[in-house]
C-alpha cells in the first residue's frame, strides 16, 4: 500500500473513510495474498459475498452521509472501512437486480451475457461463474437469497453447492416473495458454523432497502422520515453480526471482505422513484470496499470501478486465471496504489425498461467524469461539475459526445446478445416478481445503437412509468378496485398500452373471474400476437371456461414462438387430458418435468395419467417426488397413498407409509376430502388396521351424499372388504 499522502487526480489516494459499500464479499481460503508492502503474506481461507440490494453510495457513512438530524446509519460497515479499501466511484451496468449480480459474479456486461431485466432472461451456462471457478478448486459454496428475484430458475445458481432460494415465508407486504435481513443473517451464520472448517464461499444477499421500505425497530423510529435510509442501517446491522460471528469463530482475520451493490435508487430523482427504468446517477453509482485479510491500513481509490470487477479481482487475488472474454478488470494492483487499472476507463450501462412504454432503451458509457447516454435526445453530462445529472451537454460539448459514441460503439461492436429463455415457473415468476414492484419486463430486448424514430425518448414516458407502478403496486397489496380505476384511466389516455390490459386481466384473475380477464387477454393478444405468455394466459383462462380445443390451440402457439415454454407446454398437457387425449397429454407433461424436474404440478398430473394407464410404477416415482416438492397438496398426498395402499405389487406397496401420507391429507383436508378418506381406509386396510380402515370408508361415504352413487358404490364395496379383514388391491376392483 501507498503512502497516504501520495498521489494526485491519477493516483489511488489512501486515506481513512470515504466509502462504503453494499455486498460484501468475504473470501476466506487456503490460497495466498501477497502484499506489496512490508506485510507478510496472509492466507486467504474462506470466501463471503453479501450483496445489498438497491444500495446508494451517498447513504453510507463512509461515503459522507449527511442527514439532517438522523444518525449514522452505517456504523459497523464504516468501521469494516476504516480496515480497508474504499472505492469511490463504481458504477453498476443496469439497475435491476437480476441482471446486475449475474455482471458481479461472471465479470460480463449484460450486452455480453443477454440478461437485460428480471423475467424474460436467464444466464446462459456457457458464462463461468464466481462460484464456478472457487467450486472447480475445492471451495464448498452456498448462497443464501434475500428475494425471488434470485430464485435459481433465472440462472444464478451454477456453481453453488447449496442455494437457499425457497423462500417460503417473508414480510408481509411482499407475501413469499422477500425474505428479511434477520432470517437472512441467521442462515447465514448458521451456514458459515455448519462449514467453519472446511473451505467455504458464501454469497449472502440482502433485499431490504427495496421498495417498500418498511425498517424494523428500532430503526423506524430513528428513521422515521427516511426510511429507504433506516433499511440500510437494518442491513448495516445484519452484516454487522456476521462480522461479529466470524471474528467469533476466528476467521475474520483470515478473510478477505469486499462490499458492492447491484444498483442504486433513484428516490424521486428525474422523476423516478425507484429504480429498473433511467441510468443516472443515482440508480447505478454504488459503494465497494474490499477487507484484505491480516490488514488494517486503510485507503481510498478515486478511479472508475464497476460491479464487473468483482469476480476478476478474487480470481487475482487468489491466483486463478479468469475465464475470457470478460469485461471486469482485476483491481487488486490498487489496493496497493497502482491504480493503472482504474485510469481511463470506459463502462457500459443499459436500461430496456422503457421499451414496456414504446420509448427507445437507453445505453450509455461512463467514465470517471462524463456519462454519455444513447437515445432519441442523446444526453451528455460532466460528473465531475454536475453529479447530479441536470445540465444536458450534448449542444454544448459536440466533439465529446462524439467520442464517447465512438466508445459505445466499441463496446457493443459485437452485438447485444439476447439469453432470453423460459423459466419453469414463468407465470408464477411474473407474479412475484410483479409483488416485488417489477413491471412484465419488455421482452426480449430490441434496442441498438440506431434510436427508433418511431418509438418516444424515455425521458418522456416517465410519467407513464410512474403510473404503471402505482397500478402494480395497489395490485401486489389487494387494492384491486383503486388499481382498476387507475388502469381504465390510464388505458383512456393510451389505449395500446400492453400492461394496462394485463393488469385488468391480472386483476380479473386475482379476483376468481377468469371469464372476465378473456376480453382483456385478446385486447393484449392483438397488440402483440406473438407474446407467447399473453397467449398461455388466455389458454388458461379458456380452460377455466371448459373451452379446451381454444385453449390448446393458444397453448400450441405459445410453444410455436417458445419451444421452450416450460408453463405453456405443461398447460397444453391438461388441455389435452381434458380432451380426453391421454397419450399427448402425458407426452407433453413427461418433457415438462425433464426440463424442469422441481415443477410439482406437472409431476403430479403426470402420476396421476399414468396411474390411469396403468403405469402404477413410473406414477409412484412421480408421485413421490410431487409430495417432495409440495408436501401440502392433498390430491397428490392422497394420490401417492392411493398406491401404495393398493397395488398390486408387493414391492410397491408400503402400508405405513401410505398411512402417514393419507393421515396428513385428511388433517390438510379438515377430514373434507373423500379422495383423501378413501385413501386412508385403503392404507389402514394395508397395514392391517381394519377398524381404522372402517372409520375412514364411513367418514368418506357421510361427505358423499346423494351426488355420487358412483363413488359411493365403490367406497361400500371396499368397506366389505375391510369388515372382512381383507386389505382392498387395484386388481380387484
Amino acid at each position: 500500500m501507498g503512502d497516504a499522502g501520495k498521489g494526485s487526480s491519477g493516483r489511488a489516494r489512501l486515506r481513512v473513510g470515504g466509502l462504503l459499500g453494499a455486498s460484501l464479499l468475504v473470501v476466506v481460503a487456503s490460497w495466498w495474498f501477497t502484499t506489496r508492502g512490508s506485510e507478510p503474506a496472509t492466507p486467504i481461507r474462506n470466501i463471503v459475498l453479501i450483496s445489498i440490494d438497491t444500495c446508494r453510495a451517498d447513504h453510507f457513512g463512509a461515503y459522507g452521509f449527511d442527514g439532517p438530524g438522523l444518525p449514522n446509519p452505517t456504523p459497523n460497515l464504516d468501521a469494516l472501512a476504516r480496515e480497508g479499501i474504499l472505492f469511490r466511484s463504481v458504477v453498476s451496468p443496469i439497475p435491476m437486480t437480476l441482471p446486475a449480480h449475474c455482471s458481479m459474479m461472471t465479470g460480463v456486461e449484460p450486452c455480453r451475457h443477454g440478461v437485460h431485466d428480471n423475467l424474460n432472461y436467464r444466464l446462459d451456462p456457457e458464462h463461468e461463474t464466481l462460484a464456478e471457478l472457487l467450486r472447480d478448486r475445492g471451495f464448498v459454496t452456498g448462497a443464501i437469497l434475500g428475494a425471488f428475484v434470485l430464485n435459481a430458475q433465472f440462472g444464478l445458481s451454477q456453481g453453488f453447492t447449496t442455494y437457499d432460494d425457497e423462500i417460503g415465508t417473508g414480510h408481509a407486504s411482499h407475501g413469499i416473495n422477500e425474505r428479511k435481513g434477520d432470517d437472512v443473517t441467521r442462515r447465514a451464520i448458521d451456514w458459515i458454523e455448519s462449514h467453519r472448517e472446511e473451505q467455504f464461499f458464501l454469497f449472502v444477499h440482502y433485499f431490504d432497502p427495496h421498495d417498500g421500505y418498511v425498517p424494523p425497530e428500532p430503526f423506524a423510529s430513528q428513521f422515521k422520515s427516511h426510511p429507504y435510509t433506516g433499511e440500510i442501517a437494518f442491513v448495516d446491522h445484519c452484516i454487522g453480526q456476521v462480522l461479529e460471528r466470524l471474528k467469533a469463530l476466528d476467521l475474520y482475520d483470515s478473510t478477505l471482505i469486499a462490499v458492492t451493490a447491484d444498483h442504486g435508487e433513484m428516490l424521486g430523482e428525474h422523476g423516478e422513484a425507484t429504480h429498473s427504468f433511467f441510468v443516472y446517477r443515482s440508480a447505478l453509482r454504488v459503494p465497494m470496499i474490499w477487507k484484505l485479510p491480516g490488514r488494517r491500513e486503510a485507503g481510498v481509490v478515486a478511479g472508475l470501478a464497476g460491479i464487473i470487477d468483482v469476480m476478476p479481482t478474487v480470481c487475482g487475488l487468489l491466483g486463478i486465471e479468469r475465464p475470457h472474454p470478460i469485461e471486469g478488470v482485476d483491481l487488486s494492483p490498487a489496493f496497493d496504489g497502482d491504480d493503472a487499472v482504474v485510469r481511463d476507463r470506459h463502462l457500459y450501462c443499459e436500461s430496456v425498461t422503457p421499451l414496456v412504454y414504446d420509448a427507445n432503451a437507453l445505453v450509455g458509457v461512463v467514465s470517471e467524469r462524463w456519462k454519455y447516454i444513447h437515445t432519441k435526445r442523446p444526453e451528455l453530462y460532466d460528473l465531475a461539475a454536475d453529479p447530479g445529472e441536470q445540465q444536458n451537454l450534448i449542444d454544448a460539448h459536440p466533439d465529446r459526445a462524439r467520442l464517447l459514441h465512438k466508445q459505445l460503439e466499441h463496446l457493443l461492436s459485437s452485438g447485444i446478445k439476447q439469453a432470453g429463455a423460459d423459466v419453469a415457473g414463468r407465470a408464477e415468476a411474473a407474479q412475484r416478481l410483479g409483488a416485488l414492484g417489477y413491471t412484465s419486463g419488455a421482452g426480449p430486448a430490441q434496442f441498438s445503437l440506431e434510436a427508433n424514430p418511431d418509438l418516444d425518448d424515455a425521458k418522456d414516458v416517465v410519467g407513464l412509468n410512474a403510473r404503471n407502478r402505482h397500478i402494480a403496486e395497489l395490485i401486489a397489496r389487494g387494492e384491486y378496485a383503486e388499481a382498476t380505476v387507475l388502469c381504465e384511466a390510464l388505458l383512456a389516455d393510451r389505449p395500446t398500452f400492453f400492461d394496462g390490459h394485463q393488469h385488468l386481466a391480472g386483476i380479473a384473475v386475482a379476483q376468481g373471474n377468469l371469464a372476465a380477464a378473456v376480453p382483456h387477454l385478446r385486447r393484449a393478444l392483438a397488440l402483440k400476437p406473438d407474446d407467447a405468455n399473453t397467449l398461455n394466459n388466455l389458454g388458461n383462462a379458456l380452460l377455466s371456461q371448459r373451452d379446451f380445443e381454444e385453449a390448446a390451440g393458444h397453448f400450441e402457439r405459445a410453444l410455436k414462438v417458445n419451444p421452450d415454454f416450460v408453463v405453456a407446454r405443461a398447460n397444453l398437457g391438461i388441455a389435452m387430458q381434458s380432451l380426453g387425449r391421454s397419450g399427448e397429454a402425458i407426452r407433453h407433461l413427461d418433457r415438462v418435468v425433464r426440463r424442469a424436474p422441481r415443477h410439482a404440478d406437472a409431476r403430479r398430473r403426470l402420476g396421476l395419467l399414468l396411474t390411469n394407464a396403468g403405469r402404477e410404477t413410473e406414477a409412484v416415482v412421480h408421485l413421490k417426488e410431487a409430495v417432495r416438492l409440495n408436501p401440502d397438496s392433498v390430491l397428490t398426498l392422497s394420490s401417492l397413498a392411493w398406491l401404495l395402499a393398493a397395488h398390486s405389487s408387493d414391492e410397491i406397496r408400503d402400508g405405513t407409509e401410505a398411512v402417514r401420507l393419507a393421515e396428513r391429507a385428511v388433517r390438510l383436508s379438515a377430514r373434507k376430502d373423500v379422495l383423501a378418506l378413501d385413501a386412508l381406509g385403503a392404507a389402514h386396510a394395508e397395514a392391517r388396521q381394519f377398524p381404522q380402515a372402517i372409520h375412514a370408508a364411513e367418514a368418506a361415504l357421510r361427505l358423499i351424499g346423494p351426488d355420487g352413487p358412483g363413488r359411493a358404490k365403490a367406497i361400500r364395496q371396499r368397506l366389505a372388504r375391510y369388515r372382512a379383514g381383507k386389505p382392498f388391491r387395484v386388481e380387484s376392483e
